[in-house]
C-alpha cells in the first residue's frame, strides 16, 4: 500500500479532496429551487428590481428636500423670492455701479424649486434648481442645463416682495426688482390678457 502513496498520488488525492470540500462549502455551484418551485436566482432578481422601483427618483428626492428644507423651513423668505426678477444694477470690481435695467436680464425663481435666467429678454442662459441655505440667508443654485452655475451660493443682502439684492461670486452686489408683465413668460398684448366678451 505504501508504494501507491507516493508524492504524486498524495498530491492528487489532497487536491481532489480539497476541490470536493470547496464545492460542498460553496453549495455545489448548481441552482436550487425554493419551496415555490422557482429558481432562487430568479427570485432574488425579482425582489431586487421591485425594491429599486419603489425608491423615489433623484428628482422626487430633490423636490421633497426643497419642500421640507426651503418652503416649510423659510416660508416668508421663499414667498418673497418666488417671482420674476429683473436685474436693474450691477456692482463692478472697482465699486462702480452700472445701471443694466435696459439690458432686460431676468431671473425667475419658481415655487417648484427650479429657476431660469434670461439674458436680453429671450435667451435662456441658465436653468436648474434652487434652495435656501445658511439659515435662509443665501440661495444655493445648481444648474441642470447650461452648467454655468453648476453649484454656487449667493448671499442675500436684501429681500422684499419688490426688491432683491444678492452678492455674486466675487462679493459684488446685483440688484433686482420684481416684475410681472414684461420679459420671458409674460404677455405683452394687453388685449390677450382680458377675457373675450360674449354676446348674451
Amino acid at each position: 500500500m505504501m508504494r501507491y502513496l507516493n508524492k504524486t498520488n498524495l498530491k492528487n488525492t489532497l487536491y481532489a479532496m480539497s476541490m470536493l470540500l470547496f464545492l460542498a462549502a460553496c453549495g455545489g455551484g448548481g441552482s436550487k429551487e425554493n419551496s415555490t418551485g422557482e429558481d432562487s436566482s430568479t427570485t432574488k432578481t425579482d425582489t431586487a428590481s421591485t425594491t429599486q422601483t419603489n425608491e423615489p427618483s433623484a428628482e422626487e428626492k430633490a423636490k421633497k428636500d426643497f419642500e421640507e428644507n426651503t418652503l416649510k423651513k423659510y416660508p416668508e423668505i421663499s414667498e418673497n423670492l418666488v417671482r420674476k426678477w429683473k436685474e436693474i444694477s450691477f456692482e463692478h470690481k472697482d465699486g462702480s455701479i452700472e445701471n443694466v435695467e435696459k439690458a432686460n436680464d431676468y431671473l425667475i425663481f419658481k415655487k417648484d424649486g427650479t429657476f431660469e435666467e434670461y439674458f436680453h429678454s429671450d435667451k435662456k442662459i441658465e436653468a436648474g434648481r434652487w434652495r435656501l441655505v445658511k439659515e435662509g440667508k443665501a440661495v444655493h443654485l445648481t444648474s441642470t442645463e447650461h452648467r454655468v452655475m453648476q453649484d454656487v451660493e449667493r448671499d442675500i443682502v436684501e429681500l422684499t416682495p419688490e426688491k432683491f439684492v444678492w452678492l455674486d461670486n466675487i462679493k459684488k452686489k446685483s440688484t433686482f426688482k420684481a416684475v410681472t408683465n414684461e420679459g420671458p413668460g409674460s404677455t405683452t398684448d394687453k388685449a390677450a390678457e382680458k377675457p373675450a366678451k360674449t354676446k348674451d
